[in-house]
């Protein structure tokens, strides 16, 4: 059962993190020292691991999250995740239209009863089926072939340190 230090913790992570109100204003609304708010505070998780040790990168203040320099939670090494995270939402953003595209093109030409059921046959359901797993295939190929660029991407940024 959570005490009640644990929901204030809770409480000044939820409000550092997920508002833009100042410190100060956090401390007075909890009724705590802007001291004991800093030690309460977690860091909030980045989303990726180290790659020097694998461990879990984590932003330990909103400066750091707002300029993407994120710190393993283990070694303490700093490493900029801002430059990942465009060429992999780019990567993603890519792969999702060419499996949208994909998919267009398979239901369009191979399963034309998906689209105009008044025309389908006893196939139409196998059809259909054969066109959603085809979309589903290109899109877990796609999503591997985004890991291997963003792990190249980050292996050209370490090795340029």
């Amino acid at each position: 059962m959570p005490t009640d230090d644990d929901r204030r913790a809770a409480e000044v992570h939820r409000l550092y993190w997920e508002t833009d109100a100042s410190v100060g204003a956090i401390a007075e609304r909890l009724g705590i020292s802007r001291r004991a708010l800093y030690r309460l505070l977690r860091p909030s998780p980045a989303g990726a691991r180290c790659h020097v040790c694998g461990g879990e990168l984590v932003y330990p203040n909103r400066s750091a999250r707002e300029a993407g320099r994120a710190e393993c939670a283990n070694c303490g090494h700093v490493e900029e995740i801002s430059t990942l995270r465009g060429a992999t939402a780019e990567i993603g953003s890519r792969l999702r239209e060419e499996a949208d595209r994909s998919a267009r093109e398979a239901v369009g030409a191979g399963a034309p009863e998906a689209v105009w059921p008044h025309r389908a046959g006893p196939e139409a359901p196998m059809e259909a089926e054969r066109a959603l797993r085809r979309g589903r295939a290109l899109a877990i190929g796609g999503a591997a072939l985004a890991g291997l660029a963003v792990g190249a991407i980050a292996g050209l940024l370490i090795s340029r340190r």
